[in-house]
Parts: structure tokens; sequence; C-alpha cells
């Protein structure tokens, strides 16, 4: 049912219970009675979806992929979404979620759009385009290789400690400031990292040159010193 013209409330019957995917991306749709049932993957990207996520969808134990990008949700992001068993892609960019990113959203994430420590496999978490605040949390599953938390109001330093999963790393335009740390040397895999406008400073890491993946480093508008 991705992208229509379908308009207005959408809700499901519990007699669905086959249903396993469901692909609502591109339409007009805005929720008023909650999505249950068997369901393991939802895509509910570009619609009108507003306020906070229902606590609903932390029933939706099956879920292996929630996508609600591009919509209107505000608040917190709910840390109940660490209680989702199966959870391996979450994607919550372009919305208007405030406050600090749940510590345990990134414990076994391997993909963050964006972005409490239940969370069993998520690989990809988009949390980019809100109005985060707070530090990045530290605790990420070891699993974790595609990370976006770009374009919030993230501060503090960045954290030591990253997978040596890491592919995708984007954190630009925040608050962070400190130094790159050194350790992203153990990501072998990293293909590109962007730090642009943020407040870093120092050098950066010579380690850095090991990483053979790497094909793009974006430091625009920082205070780094190049080898």
């Amino acid at each position: 049912m991705s992208e229509n013209s379908i308009y207005g409330e959408f809700s499901l019957l519990s007699g669905l219970v086959q249903w396993k995917t469901l692909n609502l991306s591109s339409n007009y749709i805005h929720w008023s009675v909650p999505f249950h049932f068997g369901l393991e993957n939802l895509v509910a990207s570009n619609n009108l979806f507003d306020g906070e996520i229902p606590n609903s969808f932390f029933q939706l134990g099956n879920l292996t992929v929630l996508d609600l990008s591009q919509n209107k949700l505000v608040g917190s992001i709910p840390r109940e979404i660490g209680e989702l068993p199966k959870l391996e892609m979450l994607s919550l960019w372009m919305n208007s979620f405030t406050g600090e990113i749940p510590t345990g959203i990134t414990r076994c994430v391997k993909v963050l759009y964006l972005s409490s420590s239940k969370l069993r496999g998520i690989e990809v978490v988009d949390l980019t385009l809100n109005f985060l605040e707070g530090s990045i949390p530290s605790n990420f599953s070891q699993r974790l290789y595609w990370l976006r938390i770009g374009s919030n109001l993230l501060s503090a330093s960045i954290p030591i400690q990253w997978p040596k999963s890491l592919e995708y790393l984007e954190w630009d335009n925040n608050e962070l400031d400190g130094t790159i740390p050194t350790q992203l040397q153990n990501c072998q895999n990293l293909t590109l990292r962007s730090l642009a406008s943020n407040h870093l400073h120092g050098e950066l890491p010579k380690e850095l040159g090991n990483l053979s993946e790497l094909v793009a480093v974006h430091l625009f508008l920082l205070n780094i010193l190049s080898w």
C-alpha cells in the first residue's frame, strides 16, 4: 500500500494475524487504533503519524523492522522499545523527538537510524533530524554496523569504545566536543565517518590511517589538525 494517496485513520483488526509485513509508506495515514498481532515488518514512513509512539507498539513482540521516519512524532523516544525482543532495524529520523537517547536502545543495535537494556539484535539505527539532547550512549551492541545521529542537539564528548562491526557512522551537526577517539581504529570495516559541524578539536588520530576500508571523512567546520 506504499506510495498511494490513502488518508485518514488506519486501524487493523485483531483477526489479521497472518499479516507479517505491512508497508504504508508515503501516504496520508494517521493512527487511532493500535497496531498489533504478529507483524514482523512495519514500514510507515512519510505519513501523518503524530503525537507520541503509542504504548501498544511495545506489544509487537515479533517486530524485526520498525520504520516510523518522516512523520510528526514528538516527545521522548520510549525506553520500552528495548522490550521488543526481535527488533533488528529501527528508523525514527525526521521527526520531532526531544530528550536523550535511551541508553538501552543501543546495547544490541546493529543499525540505528535517530539513534531498558533488553534489545536483541538491532543492527541499524537512524535518529537524524530530531531534537535529541545529552550524550551519545556508550553501550552499543557489538553487532552495530550503521549509526546515524546527525542534526540533533547532542553534546559532551564522543564515547571511547565502539563496536568493531561498525561500517557507517554519522554524528555531524551536533554540539559534540572533545577529541576524536583513537579507538575508532578498531572498526576495521569503517567506510564513512561524518563528524562535520561540531565542536571537536585536537589532532586527527594517525591510527585512523590504518583503516583500509575508509573512503570518506567529513571534518567540515571543526578545529581538527590534519596529519
